[in-house]
């Protein structure tokens, strides 16, 4: 079972997704803090003990971003198909990332590691937006190749 943070990750993100579309009639501009609090309770309910860990940015908001951009099975939002500038531009690097492990692992057909997974999302993200990429993956690429693996990932 794949672990972000010490708690396993599919129910982390399902069941803050639960929680989340609950909210989706809410004005899309507080989204993201109903998210946190999302994000953090179902840490807390999970067995999360240490704050920081339940609001470490990176994994959050790149389940934010996949959940947003309609990417996961049983999210009610409607599945973007968005260019990855617009992605890094309007919802940040971390769901660029996400986005892009999604791309190379829909290619691959998910046969691969973390580590080679990150590796080549790392390349990507320099090929397409002319920036480097973080230097080491901070839970973006575990929750989606938990999700890919899961078979709860929508692609546009």
């Amino acid at each position: 079972m794949s672990e972000l943070l010490r708690l396993p990750t599919i129910p982390w993100v399902t069941q803050t997704i639960k929680k989340m579309n609950v909210h989706s009639n809410e004005s899309p501009k507080i989204w993201k803090k109903i998210w946190r609090e999302c994000w953090y309770e179902t840490y807390i309910k999970l067995g999360g003990e240490r704050e920081y860990s339940g609001t470490k940015p990176c994994p959050m908001c790149a389940a934010y971003g996949l959940w947003y951009l309609g990417r996961v099975v049983d999210s009610v939002q409607t599945c973007k198909d968005w260019e990855i500038t617009r992605i890094n531009h309007e919802l940040g690097k971390n769901v660029a990332y996400a986005v892009l492990s999604l791309e190379i692992l829909q290619q691959q057909g998910g046969n691969t590691t973390r580590e080679v997974l990150w590796a080549d999302v790392r390349k990507l993200y320099q090929q397409r937006l002319n920036e480097e990429a973080a230097k080491s993956e901070q839970g973006q690429i575990k929750i989606t190749l938990a999700l890919f693996n899961a078979k709860l990932i929508v692609f546009p």
